[in-house]
């Protein structure tokens, strides 16, 4: 019966967070298209792990990384532009790398941008829907095939100024991914289902003590039955003794009698 309580507040646990959820956005905030193509893919591939018990774990895909060599004063030089080739003004450029603090640009009128600051490693840059991993070269030691500028090519999000990279946001969590409905909604589910197990957990206890006090009233009975039958018991013998008595009672009173005559002949 318990197991069948907490399947049922499981289940309305997840129906709240599927129904409640937007399917893309809330709010402005829009998540690309891409980051939830790669959510989605992760999320099947461990369903497939846990299915086959993780004997088999299908290996995460490699990022395309593109080499771009910075400037003689250490910058960054890219373009953006939109899937019709027209350069887009205005829109927030972020470079990450680890667990640094992002640097961040805007593009201008002919989509081009600048980003100062960077070390040599790999970077994440996200312009408006687009992503890509670099690999950023000093300007004396980048290799021949590195570019001195990155062309992106993606669409402008609703809101330039919260822009969403593949499940990640400025800190590397995953939390990103989502907007502010989809976390309400899954906190809703889960508050909901913790709610349940709490539930089920007093019902439980509430069990066990009227089980307990079953028990004791029991045992209360059992002893009262016990103490009856010794009174049942002891009743003849209780008989027998108040026969006895009267009888006694009978021959005093004779004796009581024959004294007085005796004495009313004396006198």
């Amino acid at each position: 019966m318990r197991v069948h309580q907490f399947m049922k507040m499981l289940l309305a646990g997840l129906i709240l967070t599927s129904t409640t959820a937007p399917s893309n956005s809330l709010l402005g905030d829009e998540i690309p298209t891409d980051a939830m193509k790669n959510f989605s893919r992760g999320m099947s591939r461990s369903h497939v792990g846990m299915s086959h018990f993780d004997r088999n774990p299908l290996p995460a895909p490699m990022p395309e990384i593109s080499d771009v060599s910075l400037d003689q004063h250490g910058a960054l030089h890219g373009t953006f532009v939109n899937s019709g080739g027209l350069p887009q003004a205005g829109i927030l450029v972020i470079a990450r790398q680890d667990k640094l603090n992002p640097l961040t640009a805007r593009t201008d009128a002919k989509g081009d941008f600048q980003l100062a600051g960077l070390k040599s490693g790999n970077w994440n840059i996200t312009v408006g829907s687009k992503t890509s991993w670099v690999r950023v070269w000093g300007a004396d030691v980048a290799p021949p095939a590195a570019k001195s500028s990155l062309l992106l090519t993606g669409e402008v999000l609703a809101n330039p100024t919260a822009p969403v990279m593949r499940g990640q946001s400025p800190d590397g969590s995953l939390l990103a991914a989502f907007d502010t409905g989809t976390l309400f909604s899954v906190g809703a589910g889960v508050a909901g289902i913790t709610l349940g197990v709490i539930g089920i957990s007093e019902a439980s206890e509430a069990n066990d003590q009227a089980n307990s006090a079953s028990a004791s009233a029991a045992l209360a009975n059992d002893e009262a039955a016990a103490l009856r039958d010794q009174l049942n018991a002891l009743s003849p013998t209780v008989s027998a003794q108040t026969s006895q008595l009267s009888i006694q009672s009978d021959q005093i009173s004779t004796l009581s009698t024959t004294l007085n005559e005796i004495r009313a002949t004396l006198n």
